[in-house]
């Protein structure tokens, strides 16, 4: 009995063993900025939890609305009229293009 699946060229083997290889071993490139704001995002949580250890009681505008951690750098979002933290809000945007608030 014959198969009746065409038989694959040897060019398209080549190129799907190629694309096995290539989704298998793909990583994503480094960004810097992104890693940058990541740090940044987690200090200002560590800052935020030691004053609250500490029993300093922190003013709701003095959070980042989205982490609720410490802002060292506030910057206000124009289309939201939101307050966050520079650094969640270039971790925020460097994921998605888009306001957190305004989806």
């Amino acid at each position: 009995s014959r198969s009746t699946r065409p038989m694959a060229s040897p060019a398209a083997a080549e190129r799907a063993s190629w694309e096995e290889t290539e989704v298998a071993t793909f990583r994503p490139r480094p960004n810097p900025d992104l890693e940058a704001a990541e740090a940044a995002y987690a200090a200002r949580g560590r800052e935020h939890e030691e004053l609250t250890r500490r029993g300093v009681a922190v003013p709701d505008d003095m959070l980042d609305q989205v982490t609720w951690g410490l802002m060292a750098a506030p910057v206000l979002l124009p289309s939201s009229n939101r307050t966050l933290d520079r650094a969640s809000a270039l971790r925020h945007l460097l994921r998605v293009a888009s306001d957190p608030f305004t989806r």
